[in-house]
């Protein structure tokens, strides 16, 4: 109650942010040890670069806040009022 678009819009973009960041923080671990059993099984393999796993990180990263921003545009632009008389 109160709160205006501005705070909604980045309410919500901060919500899947977080969402993004916890996703990619499991994907890196993933990423990781399977990139080291992988490494056992074939001869001259370097799968763990960091900066090709962050690289990754931060397109993943930038690729869900992008898609979180047609949502929170319109979250943001939403009457109140219109909402309170659904519920």
């Amino acid at each position: 109650m109160g709160a205006t678009g501005k705070h909604i819009h980045v309410a919500t973009l901060g919500r899947a942010a977080l969402l993004a960041a916890g996703g990619v923080a499991l994907g890196l671990g993933g990423a990781w040890a399977g990139g080291r059993l992988l490494e056992a099984f074939v001869f001259g393999l370097a799968t763990t670069d960091p900066r090709v796993l962050g690289g990754v990180a931060l397109l993943l990263t930038l690729a869900a806040v992008a898609a979180a921003l047609g949502p929170a545009r319109r979250a943001g632009r939403i009457d109140p009022v219109v909402v309170l008389r659904t519920d």
